[in-house]
């Protein structure tokens, strides 16, 4: 769900107040489905059955006699019957057939002496074959029926034959016996008692074996295979399925054929082996297109969707629910109703994935009224709950409620009282969420009754845990305590790691509230430890992002009761504040940390060794085994399954801890990167740290937030700070007003700045005398230029108007610098001293030519035009132009002015340009720009928020043939991140490039950390939407500073904005804030003129700034900008 599976599954989150749908959660969601649901199957495809038994309307009063040898023929449709006759003399035989031709039926017979019928009634749709087999004990006259039970059937025909009776042989007999213990096992199979019916096939298969039927031999064996696979004994389903397969496929019989790989397609998709389950789904399609199977193609296509889903395939896995719901709709049936209401579901689903709600309602909606036209009450109480999750997330708690009421309404009327307490739990959050705290409670109660009188001890265990969330939000510590510890013993008896964790956060969380600090820090220490190893586990860095995010809550409790041990105790020993900005640092930015250090990390290594493709299969496993267990736990389910699997799962982490170890044997200058660990407070202020620059930590909690004062010498600081509901609705508006251009929204911008600097700074201001400030943002804060902040020291008193005393900017007397985490600056500044130095000094990539609205665009008569607008833009582009809004591309002209400015500065063998149609993806993949030390990039960025990985920079979409680029112009992110740059610095002059996806821990995941990936550790970004001319002056200042005197990017950039703060011009922040400085603060000191040799400079480190040539001390006021350049 889901990234891969980062896209993984559904994320409860009773602190956000939402559920995410994860890609692999759609997944899980339709394999719930299919368990729940009460229905027969056709050999996996699963068909829901009358709600009532309706009287079967027959054609002939009396029967038809059959003759031995003849075939006779006849005609049905939905809710009616024919009734035939044969006689058995004293120990003869009957082989009976009946082949369906359009229409399923069901065959019943009366043997002496029983008082109910035998029903044959195999799950083989419309053409297979019904087979009975009679052998008497006495002579007997037989009154057969051949009906037909789906009452929504159309007309079909069918053959029936009575083969020639004769004397049973031993042989008949045993052959009897095996039909007959078979017929028992699908007589359990329709009951859904599956365990039984297991026993019954694998007693009748030794029966065929030995009557050498090697064609039921095959049937039978599909039979364990689907019971196993019913039963989750998936792997062991594998073997019988692919005897059955390997037998149908030398016997020619497609149909079955197609449904045993149909079948082998759910166990596979069950072990996660999804490229393996893909394949053989794909497998089935032609045959059921050439069978004329529609509905059965039609469903293929949805466990197909299902597959891509699971692999982050989006799109992929759209167009294949697309394709599954248009050919549901050509027949409409009864199945291929439900087949339509899951299609439209999976589109559902991955709509609310990308965060298109009302599309994902839309889809919904529908689904909903195929499942009601197709009878399916399951399928629609499943849907109703998936609204209800979408209207809790946004807060519309009425309509989830009703949605709710509606899906429990169905299970009480099925009777399916393990749903009617999954809806109850439902609506207990739902009411927890809304306020309603007494109601929640009523609701868990309910479900907890009702999972103790199932005896579900799992289910039960999450029952507890919820009503220990209840009491949380009520303020009762000491029972929430007690649910808590409840809940944990039956978590531990039924081996649910993820109720173990949660039951350990829970009872934490109420060993704080009743003040036992320490005993809520042991248990934080467990979690953590457990959080660690499992994030290691996984091969997937997208994956080991959301992992981390949805357990931000671990690290926020943590942290609050570390600050609240410092509280009790400020001057104690164990400088609990200290600890706390350590847990701090573990959590941020741990994905980027990831990425920048693991190619390194093997590059002593052979590609290809067998260490790092043991390494590999290893963390495959674990990924595979992780998915099983945390969807079982999902599902709520127990047994000793769960204890094998986490026994499994920690065998393969030991041995992948093993092969680690070895490879570090191979490779030993490879040890801290391939774990590496967060810094310490040590190592920060010895590695990272200058004199005169000091760290500004903030980490927003949903109770409390703090903020860290580190200096590189001296007391480490924390502050108290407003919760986060308050600081990012305050750094939102900040940002809204000065990314728009109209005056009142910048006066209340203006106004908001003053509140937050208060908020953050105000407690802090006697300490910010660093000339440097690196922030460390949390949240919203991201979205924050700190530079165009009110100094706190210049802030009017409480009540004054500012209009009167107006405050200063920080950028006034702070250089400020932001940084993802001190660990991720400290990996940039290993892999730059092992860069060779560039030989151009800039390389410059500005003016792309967007569409033929553009002069420069050629007025050829036989060219093909491109618009500017998004309905010809291919590929992605599209869709991010879609997600923005964007309608039409216009060109940038100041764009190419600074180009113009740069190129009065630099000499022309010490720089590259790409201009015009020349400023295009091909051009910026290509080795020119890995030849400059400074990146400028000068055109519009596109910020994808909802799909990070779908932001880029925009270049030319044409040639100067006036013809389409194939990549559409479009740079991406994962296109950026493959790029080996040995820049130095890159500037990207365009909008939002500082911004991307929100993910907890790490930050804005965009074009910054791209840049970063591929190896330049200095940006200039921007925050917002910055007008063409405002962006082009400020580059016009940055440049001539930089590339004229002595000042480092970062120093350039604060000169080159208070430069414009102070210009009538320029002076609102919305003109020069935007841009902000990432990374590595150092700059390496190059001989002028010379692009080739490097000169040390200063104390500061080899090739390095020197710390004299900072700004002067805070009271001396700022001198490090040159005052001989007039702007």
């Amino acid at each position: 769900m889901s990234s891969t599976r980062n896209l993984r599954r559904v994320v409860l989150g009773l602190a956000a107040g939402l559920v995410l749908l994860g890609l692999a959660g759609v997944v899980a969601w339709r394999r719930g489905l299919d368990r729940s649901s009460t229905t027969t199957s056709t050999r996996g495809v699963e068909v829901m059955q009358p709600e009532k038994e309706r009287e079967i309307h027959f054609l002939n009063e009396t029967p038809v006699r059959l003759e031995p040898g003849q075939v006779m023929r006849g005609a049905l449709k939905g809710g009616e019957g024919y009734r035939y006759s044969f006689s058995l003399g004293m120990g003869q035989i009957a082989r009976i057939v009946v082949e369906q031709q359009g229409v399923d039926v069901a065959v019943r017979y009366l043997r002496p002496k029983r008082k109910k019928p035998t029903e044959v009634d195999s799950p083989n749709w419309r053409l297979g074959r019904e087979v009975v087999y009679e052998v008497a004990e006495t002579a007997h006259t037989y009154v057969l029926s051949v009906v037909c039970l789906d009452f929504t059937a159309p007309p079909g025909g069918y053959e029936i034959l009575l083969e020639e009776p004769r004397a049973a042989s031993e042989e008949d007999r045993t052959r009897f016996d095996a039909w007959r213990a078979f017929q028992n096992g699908e007589m359990r199979r329709r009951g859904r008692t599956f365990s039984e019916a297991l026993n019954k096939y694998e007693e009748s298969l030794a029966l065929w074996r030995r009557a050498g039927e090697r064609a039921w031999e095959a049937e039978t064996l599909y039979r364990i295979g689907w019971m196993r696979q019913v039963l989750d004994k998936n792997q062991e389903a594998i073997a019988p399925l692919r005897q059955a397969l390997a037998k149908f496929r030398e016997d020619g019989r497609r149909l079955d054929e197609a449904l045993v790989l149909n079948r082998l397609g759910e166990a596979l998709c069950q072990l996660n082996d999804w490229p393996g389950c893909l394949e053989t789904h794909e497998a089935t399609l032609p045959l059921f297109r050439d069978l004329g199977m529609t509905w059965l193609e039609a469903a293929a296509g949805n466990r197909i969707g299902n597959a891509l889903a699971a692999q982050g395939r989006v799109q992929d896995a759209q167009e294949s629910f697309r394709r599954a719901l248009e050919q549901a709709r050509r027949m409409p049936t009864r199945e291929s109703l439900r087949e339509e209401a899951l299609a439209l579901t999976g589109l559902g689903e991955l709509s609310s994935y990308q965060d298109r709600r009302d599309e994902a309602r839309g889809y919904l909606r529908q689904a909903l009224l195929a499942a009601e036209r197709a009878g399916e009450g399951e399928v629609r109480a499943a849907i109703l709950t998936n609204l209800a999750h979408l209207d809790r997330r946004d807060q519309r708690f009425g309509e989830a409620r009703a949605m709710l009421a509606q899906a429990l309404a169905i299970h009480k009327k099925a009777g399916n009282r393990r749903g009617e307490a999954s809806v109850w739990t439902s609506l207990g959050t739902v009411r927890l969420l809304a306020g309603e705290t007494e109601e929640a409670g009523k609701a868990y109660r309910l479900a907890l009754t009702l999972y103790q009188d199932l005896q579900d001890p799992l289910r039960e265990g999450f029952a507890w845990l919820n009503l220990g969330r209840y009491f949380h939000a009520k303020g009762d510590a000491r029972e929430a305590l007690a649910c808590h510890e409840t809940a944990a013993k039956l978590f531990r008896g039924s081996s649910s790691r993820r109720g173990e964790v949660s039951t350990l956060f829970g009872s934490a969380r109420a060993l704080r509230d009743l003040g036992d600090l320490h005993s809520a820090r042991e248990r934080l220490d467990k979690i953590l430890a457990d959080v660690e190893i499992l994030r290691a586990g996984s091969d997937v860095p997208d994956r080991r992002a959301s992992y981390l995010a949805t357990r931000q809550q671990y690290f926020d409790l943590y942290i609050d009761v570390l600050i609240q041990l410092h509280e009790q105790n400020p001057t104690g020993p164990e400088r609990w504040q200290e600890k706390a900005l350590e847990i701090h640092e573990r959590r941020r930015a741990r994905s980027l940390l990831d990425l920048l250090i693991e190619a390194d990390a093997r590059g002593a290594v052979r590609a290809g060794s067998p260490l790092l493709q043991r390494e590999k299969e290893l963390q495959r496993q674990i990924n595979v085994l992780e998915e099983e267990v945390s969807e079982r736990e999902e599902r709520e389910e127990a047994g000793g399954r769960l204890a094998e699997l986490a026994e499994r799962q920690q065998a393969l982490l030991a041995s992948l801890e093993e092969t680690r170890r070895q490879i570090l044997v191979h490779n030993p200058e490879s040890a801290a990167s391939l774990r590496p660990e967060p810094l310490g407070l040590a190592r920060i202020r010895a590695e990272i740290l200058d004199k005169g620059t000091a760290l500004l930590v903030f980490s927003l909690g949903e109770e409390r937030s703090f903020l860290w004062y580190v200096p590189q010498n001296g007391e480490v600081s924390v502050h108290l700070l407003p919760r986060r509901l308050v600081i990012e609705e305050a750094a939102r508006t900040i940002h809204d007003g000065w990314s728009r251009s109209g005056r009142g929204s910048t006066r209340a911008a203006d106004q908001m700045a003053i509140r937050l600097s208060r908020y953050l700074l105000q407690e802090v201001a006697p300490r910010l005398t660093a000339r440097r400030l690196v922030i460390l943002g949390d949240g919203a804060l991201e979205y924050v230029p700190f530079a165009a902040l009110p100094d706190p020291r210049t802030l009017p008193p409480e009540g004054v108007s500012a209009r009167k005393r107006a405050p200063s900017p920080l950028l006034e007397n702070h250089e400020i610098v932001y940084l993802p985490s001190t660990s991720v600056l400290s990996i940039l500044r290993q892999k730059e001293r092992r860069v060779p130095f560039a030989a151009k000094r800039i390389g410059v990539v500005a003016d792309p030519v967007f569409g033929s609205d553009d002069p420069r665009y050629p007025r050829l008569p036989k060219v093909r035009r491109l618009s500017s607008g998004p309905e010809e833009v291919g590929g992605v582009l599209q869709r991010t132009a879609a997600d923005l809004g964007i309608s039409r591309f216009p060109r940038l002209p100041f764009t190419a002015y600074e180009a113009e400015v740069i190129r009065e500065l630099v000499p022309e063998k010490l720089r590259f340009e790409a201009l015009g149609f020349a400023a295009n993806p091909e051009t910026a993949k290509g080795r020119d720009l890995e030849k400059c030390r400074v990146l400028h990039f000068a055109t519009h960025g596109l910020l994808n928020s909802r799909h990070p990985e779908l932001s880029g920079l925009l270049l030319s979409r044409v040639d100067e043939q006036g013809n389409s680029r194939e990549d559409g112009g479009f740079l991406l992110a994962h296109e950026i991140r493959n790029l080996k740059l040995t820049a130095e610095l890159a500037v990207l002059s365009a909008c939002e490039t500082g911004l991307g996806g929100e993910v907890r821990g790490e930050g804005l995941v965009g074009l910054t950390r791209s840049f970063m990936y591929a190896g330049v550790p200095r940006l200039v970004v921007s925050l917002w939407k910055v007008g063409d001319q405002g962006t082009s002056e400020l580059m016009r200042r940055f440049y001539r500073i930089l590339l004229t005197r002595d000042n480092s990017p970062a120093e350039a950039l604060r000169c080159a904005q208070l430069s414009m703060s102070r210009d009538p011009r320029w002076s609102s922040p919305a003109d020069w804030a935007a841009f902000v400085y990432q990374g590595e603060w150092r700059w390496p000191r190059r001989r002028s003129g010379d692009g080739g040799i490097e000169t040390p400079v200063g104390a500061g480190g080899p090739g390095y700034h020197p710390e004299d040539d900072l700004p002067p001390p805070i009271l001396g006021g700022p001198k490090g900008c040159p005052d001989d350049i007039e702007f």
